[in-house]
């Protein structure tokens, strides 16, 4: 789902795949998930990966809708 409030835009993603935890996005040598926090640090957003096997993971971005 996607929601705005008045200074974030947020953007929200999960799946009920396998999951991927902790230990595997440290040692994670994915161009996706690199790439995913690079543009997302471009405009001063957060990123959060949470996921626990076998429930799936959830990919939130918030972004300011205002430079600060």
């Amino acid at each position: 789902f996607m929601r705005q409030d008045a200074d974030t835009l947020t953007l929200e993603v999960q799946d009920n795949g396998r999951g991927i935890t902790a230990a595997e996005m440290r040692g994670s040598k994915s161009l996706g998930l690199l790439g995913m926090r690079e543009r997302v640090l471009l405009f001063s957003g957060k990123l959060d990966i949470n996921g626990s096997r076998g429930r799936g993971t959830q990919v939130t971005v918030s972004l300011p809708l205002r430079s600060k």
